[in-house]
């Protein structure tokens, strides 16, 4: 039997496998390592052995475990050392971002994309994983949730300053006037709110499908989406997975994405992207 675990910055994930069968599945508290190392693995540890209890298993019943953290790339060292003299079978971890790589392409090459409030590429090509993008809201995330909304928000304070928008952007604004009312709710909702609070501006392409700025703007988007994939997939067939409902809600930012693609002589193939916990299944 194996055990896949999914640890977030929220909850962490744990599924009982029987060879690819879910035989039983528990979830527990956060297991970011870089928000509180000791916390972090005391929650992966506690969702483990209550698979392991609940089940009436032993460690000598687990043939692998494999875990997937949040943040997990700058830590690798110190988790392993620490998981070692806790761990009694044999086990893997790796960020979540990995891990779900590894399971989406059964541990071979391909492109795992994140396009959510933020933005990254993990490419693996002939073996080697790179990765593009994630540099965070105020260096980079093109193409992410936030992106889009710290856009729109820039084209509203443009108009409260100078009176002027670009395209039909004037049909946002009695919507954007009823979210911020004053300056005090822009400020505190960019600098001090969570940044998903900024993210879900991107909604608004739900409400105003037609707009000729936000269509701009998605357009955008998919073009650098595609821009990062393009700078590390040299062969003409690119395979490639999403997660984030930017491109997979947002039929401007995905149509976009492709057009740029085609221009670049590439054949897309877009494969569904599968959870960290199934990774155990290729290591």
């Amino acid at each position: 039997m194996k055990i896949g675990i999914d640890a977030g910055g929220t909850k962490t994930t744990g599924i009982l496998y029987k060879q690819t069968q879910n035989v039983d599945e528990y979830t527990g508290k956060m297991g970011n390592p870089i928000v509180d190392f000791d916390l972090a693995v005391s929650n992966v540890m506690q969702v483990i052995e209550t698979l392991l209890s609940k089940n009436r298993l032993s460690y000598s019943d687990i043939s692998s475990i494999s875990i997937g953290m949040a943040g997990a790339g700058t830590l690798l060292p110190e988790l392993i050392a620490t998981f070692k003299h806790k761990i009694q079978c044999r086990f893997t971890v790796d960020s979540d971002l990995k891990m779900s790589h590894i399971a989406t392409f059964k541990n071979n090459d391909g492109n795992l994309f994140i396009a959510g409030t933020g933005s990254s590429l993990l490419s693996r090509q002939k073996g080697q994983f790179v990765q593009k993008g994630g540099w965070g809201h105020i260096l980079g995330d093109e193409g992410s949730g936030y992106w889009l909304g710290k856009e729109i928000l820039k084209a509203y304070i443009h108009y409260i300053d100078f009176s002027e928008s670009p395209l039909d952007f004037m049909e946002l604004v009695p919507t954007l006037k009823e979210r911020f009312p004053d300056r005090s709710s822009i400020i505190q909702t960019v600098y001090s709110k969570p940044k998903t609070e900024v993210a879900k501006l991107a909604t608004l392409y739900t409400s105003f499908e037609g707009n000729q700025f936000l269509q701009s703007l998605a357009i955008q988007a998919g073009r650098d989406i595609a821009k990062t994939l393009l700078s590390c997939n040299e062969d003409t067939d690119v395979v490639v997975a999403f997660e984030g409902s930017v491109i997979q809600k947002n039929a401007f930012v995905f149509n976009s994405f492709i057009n740029e693609m085609k221009s670049a002589k590439k054949n897309v193939q877009v494969v569904s992207s599968r959870p960290a916990n199934e990774s155990v299944f290729y290591l």
